[in-house]
């Protein structure tokens, strides 16, 4: 095979789309209420099937998942060891599809927080 050129090897015959895997798992888009601020200084802890996930600040975070369901929990780290927001929910991931979630802080400090299917609009 000569790189870079189509010739009339094998491998040329090669559809894309079948050496990539469909990506497919779970999307959770995480918020508050634009008046509680103090969030802003927090990044959200997003753990799935017991597993902590990469989460860089608020806003949409890609985990990808194998299809079935998995267990999705979200709480935020305030000031150290004190843990508020704290929200679990169990999404079914179908092949080849990002299951879209939202979680959503609490307004009070001890009430708990909310994830569930992503509200359109």
């Amino acid at each position: 095979m000569r790189l870079g050129l189509p010739g009339n090897d094998e491998d040329d015959d090669l559809d894309g789309a079948d050496l990539v895997a469909a990506p497919e798992g779970v999307a959770v888009t995480t918020g508050y209420h634009p008046l509680l601020f103090g969030y802003a200084l927090c990044t959200p802890t997003v753990l799935l099937d017991g597993r902590p996930q990469p989460v860089v600040g608020w806003g949409r975070v890609i985990i990808p998942a194998p299809p079935g369901e998995h267990h999705i929990h979200v709480e935020v780290p305030l000031f150290g060891s004190r843990r508020v927001g704290v929200a679990d929910c169990t999404a079914v991931v179908t092949e080849g599809v990002f299951t879209e979630l939202e979680y959503r802080a609490p307004r009070g400090g001890n009430a708990p927080g909310w994830v569930g299917p992503r509200r359109s609009g």
